[in-house]
């Protein structure tokens, strides 16, 4: 017995293996230096720490230093090799952009080299050295070294017998831009001839004739000259030519003028049509703050001029004209009338919009008073929504026809079979078929497996959301147990359990908390009634903050 009971522990011993790493998980568990310098932790590499007082000695894992990589200034110079020697602290060598050390340090025999890599520099024949300031320079030096100051040329004063830098009255004639002058020399401002210091003087400083004074611009604007006189003076708005019909031809002409609509006038903003003079003739062309102007048959005021003007079949096209203006289907007006206003056949009718909607006529051949259209004329294969609402306002699908939405009837009212009932439409929503002679409204269960995203679900009835196979009705967050579900639901979000949204004192879990964000439905603009049109979504981060949750409002979206 006893010999078998040894044959088993063998054997035992054959058949069990000790899987053996040589890694060991924490390095404070080894004890001599030998083994911690030898070893490496799973975490890392160890090192040993040598006994300091009365701390023993111990191996630790190293203390990885990281060192953040950046790039020199110098290197992010555009486009180097025209920037470069301009940007200072930089130099072009070797083509490229490198930390500047100083003139010296560059063995260049010719100026133009010296400055190919630094502006500052320039040669004394054997190696580069630092450009002075003009007034330094003798006069073999003035006119042929780069300078430090100034727009970095020199030029040699024959009257003060000294070398000086530029200035702004220097600059060619073709320096007619502020932006032009400015970069001949800082401080420099255009007078439309060259160059003056800023700032720029009046225009009753110039003289010159008729040509010279056209041609300058003045602390006042564009200069012209002064009748009967050898100065010039600023021009005025309202000597523009009346062939000056645009705001920007009125501002090329003078600075601060604006259009009339014939000529121009010093103002921020048009005046309105009843200010202007004139009859059915004389106030054609104007341009009030109102709109477009037009006159009467000996009339003395101008007035806005009628939307009936322009024929336009669309509310935009109306609106760019006259923004008070809107289309009737036939013209623009001012406001819309009913149906039975317009006159027509059944083709003339059926271009107007009347308040009541869109209208049809009564009478193939004859004019008559046009009628509003009726929801259920429509053709049984209007089968959405949209197309119903061009039959008429209002009217919305049965899925066979249209009718108003207060018509609407239960998928229950509609007889049918598997097939019919499938296209029908009703208050609940689709419809579909389950026994019997009628309809019944869809749940969202009974959708096919097939039917396995969110909007094939939310297609096949209202409020529905998928499982991944089929559907189910929309149910409050805390209730959603699949992800796919619950990414379906409104204002909920997977978190990952099925959570409110819509504010941040939903996330009861300070971990879901900081990790999420809410949406806040808002609304920003109303209609003239009061409706809202606009809606307005605030992404919120939400914050714990002493025991209370907040958010940090982050962006809007629109």
């Amino acid at each position: 017995m006893k010999i078998l009971s040894f044959t088993f522990i063998i054997f035992l011993g054959f058949t069990y293996q000790v899987k053996y790493e040589n890694i060991c998980s924490d390095c404070s568990q080894l004890k001599s230096q030998r083994d911690c310098e030898q070893q490496q932790s799973v975490n890392g590499t160890c090192e040993w720490i040598i006994t300091q007082g009365n701390t023993a000695a111990k191996c630790q894992l190293v203390n990885k230093v990281v060192i953040q990589k950046y790039t020199p200034y110098c290197e992010l110079v555009d486009k180097p090799e025209i920037n470069c020697a301009k940007t200072l602290g930089c130099a072009y060598v070797e083509s490229k952009c490198t930390h500047f050390t100083g003139c010296p340090a560059y063995v260049k025999t010719k100026t133009t080299d010296c400055q190919a890599i630094s502006n500052i520099c320039v040669s004394d024949g054997n190696a580069c050295i630092e450009a002075k300031e003009c007034k330094a320079y003798t006069q073999q030096q003035c006119e042929s070294i780069p300078s430090i100051s100034g727009n970095l040329k020199c030029k040699w004063d024959r009257t003060a017998g000294n070398c000086r830098d530029y200035t702004c009255a220097e600059a060619n004639a073709v320096f007619n831009t502020d932006e032009k002058c400015s970069s001949w020399l800082a401080g420099c401002v255009t007078n439309g001839q060259g160059c003056v210091n800023a700032p720029r003087p009046a225009c009753s400083t110039y003289t010159g004739n008729d040509t010279a004074c056209s041609s300058l611009i003045g602390s006042d604007g564009y200069c012209e000259l002064a009748t009967g006189t050898t100065k010039c003076k600023a021009k005025e708005c309202i000597n523009a030519p009346k062939s000056l019909t645009t705001d920007n031809d009125c501002q090329i002409y003078q600075k601060g003028c604006i259009t009339t609509g014939k000529g121009c006038i010093f103002a921020t903003a048009k005046p309105l049509c009843s200010t202007y003079s004139g009859d059915n003739t004389t106030c054609v062309g104007y341009i009030g703050s109102d709109g477009v102007c037009e006159g009467d048959t000996g009339g003395t005021k101008c007035r806005l001029r009628k939307c009936e003007t322009w024929e336009y079949n669309t509310d935009e096209l109306c609106k760019q004209n006259q923004s008070n203006c809107i289309t009737n289907g036939k013209t623009c007006v001012s406001a819309l009338q009913a149906c039975d206003t317009y006159k027509g056949t059944a083709i003339t009718c059926a271009v107007y919009i009347g308040t009541d909607g869109y209208c049809k006529g009564t009478s193939e051949t004859n004019e008559a008073s046009c009628q509003p259209k009726v929801c259920d004329e429509a053709p049984d294969t209007t089968t959405t929504d949209e197309d119903c609402g061009k039959q008429q306002v209002g009217c919305v699908t049965t899925g066979k026809g249209c009718v108003t939405k207060a018509n609407l009837k239960s998928c229950t009212a509609y007889d049918g079979d598997a097939t019919s009932c499938q296209f029908r439409v009703g208050t609940e929503g689709k419809c579909t078929w389950k026994s019997g002679t009628t309809c019944v409204a869809r749940d969202c269960a009974s959708a096919a497996s097939n039917v396995n995203t969110n909007p094939l679900c939310a297609n096949y009835f209202t409020n529905c959301v998928t499982t991944g196979s089929g559907c189910v009705s929309q149910t409050t967050c805390d209730l959603t147990v699949k992800q796919q579900s619950c990414e379906g639901t409104n204002n909920c979000s997977w978190q990952p359990i099925c959570t409110s949204n819509t504010q941040c004192s939903d996330f009861q879990k300070k971990s879901i908390c900081l990790a999420n964000s809410a949406r806040i439905k808002k609304f920003d603009k109303n209609d003239e009634n009061g409706n809202p049109t606009n809606k307005m979504w605030l992404v919120e981060q939400c914050l714990q903050r002493i025991g209370l949750f907040r958010f940090n409002r982050s962006f809007l979206q629109h």
